[in-house]
């Protein structure tokens, strides 16, 4: 069983660089009830996803995103918004960059995450979101934009008390992991499997 040392840092880059120290102390004290949870206060889910062709996810309609992502982030943010009031008022941290999602949610029912997952595996770019954009482009074909089917969802409780998070951010961002700009996006699949020197 893992413990609190292995959690992932929560600092990024972007539009705002890192979290305040508040929410770095709440990030490792989250790490710390994850993994050390017995069950009994509620529910938590961590999940990242790198936006890449396959799957469900098309050429052109990344390509399309990427375009358009400012528009399509800003639409992003607020479906994130509403999808996390509408089941049972999840909170926690959420990053959005036109490379891909970060994220950590708590709720208390199950039934809520559950249900919030089977949204996201559903989503799609252009039958959820607007497709409306200032360069009057026509989007791709609905179905092909399924950018969050398949996340490796990482479930667990939290032990009874407060809940983890005080209330819910999502932020648009450069990275969803800080690299520095050190990795580009497009290199991943080339590097998946490799082992990567500390040096």
């Amino acid at each position: 069983q893992p413990s609190a040392s292995h959690c992932p840092s929560f600092h990024h880059s972007g539009v705002e660089t890192v979290e305040s120290e508040t929410d770095s102390v709440q990030w490792h004290r989250l790490c710390a009830m994850v993994f050390s949870s017995d069950g009994g206060g509620g529910r938590v889910v961590l999940f990242y996803r790198y936006f890449l062709p396959g799957g469900g996810v098309g050429d052109e309609t990344l390509r399309f995103f990427r375009q358009h992502s400012m528009h399509y982030l800003e639409e992003m943010l607020k479906h994130q918004q509403s999808l996390c009031e509408k089941h049972g008022g999840m909170k926690g941290r959420i990053l959005i960059s036109s490379e891909g999602i970060n994220g950590t949610l708590s709720c208390q029912d199950e039934n809520d995450l559950d249900s919030y997952i089977n949204e996201m595996e559903g989503f799609d770019l252009v039958e959820t979101l607007s497709t409306k954009n200032d360069t009057g482009d026509v989007p791709p074909d609905a179905g092909r934009g399924r950018l969050f089917r398949g996340i490796d969802w990482k479930k667990s409780s939290w032990n009874e008390g407060a809940e983890p998070f005080p209330d819910l951010k999502v932020q648009i961002v450069k990275e969803i992991v800080s690299t520095g700009g050190s990795v580009d996006v497009a290199d991943i699949p080339k590097d998946m499997g490799k082992e990567i020197s500390a040096a």
